[in-house]
């Protein structure tokens, strides 16, 4: 190949790149909480506070979780708790499908374990000024309390798109 092809290549490829990762947006809050040996407790509370949010803007929410292979259920249920800076709060109970009907899991899998992310709220407004706080408690009801291989769990807050204008009809 000649000079001018190799560094019109060269330049095709670097732009490519530099759009690809440089065009992703990055969350408005991201927060992991890695889970002590792998044992979550059904009275370990995790907790996440989202610091006074843009009022104006609408969000998306998702959880995720890191499982590891040898987790024993096929879904996980939670208790998801959120905590308003008016001193109100609501409560859910939450089924995360983990497996597909022939059992294999729906998630994203390197070697021992997998990630999963769920979206929970789409277009989400915090109307209110102050921090915004959310609990999770496993509620699996296992023999001894304990869910095993249950490694990290994260909470991300994205902003939505804004929406498009519309243009007046002429």
């Amino acid at each position: 190949m000649n000079k001018s092809v190799t560094r019109r290549l060269l330049g095709f490829v670097a732009f490519s790149i530099f759009h690809i990762t440089g065009c992703k947006k990055a969350p408005y809050y991201e927060k992991t909480v890695e889970i002590p040996h792998a044992q979550w407790k059904e009275t370990d509370t995790l907790r996440f506070t989202l610091a006074k949010p843009d009022t104006g803007m609408r969000y998306t929410l998702s959880l995720g979780f890191r499982i590891g292979n040898s987790y024993p259920y096929s879904n996980l249920y939670i208790i998801f708790i959120s905590r308003f800076p008016d001193k109100r709060f609501s409560q859910d109970t939450l089924q995360f499908l983990l497996s597909d009907a022939r059992g294999r899991p729906t998630g994203n899998c390197s070697g021992k374990v997998c990630d999963y992310n769920f979206d929970l709220r789409k277009n989400l407004k915090f109307p209110l000024h102050g921090d915004y706080i959310f609990e999770a408690v496993q509620a699996m009801r296992t023999p001894n309390g304990n869910l095993a291989d249950v490694r990290a769990l994260y909470l991300r807050v994205d902003p939505d798109a804004p929406p498009a204008s519309v243009s007046p009809r002429q």
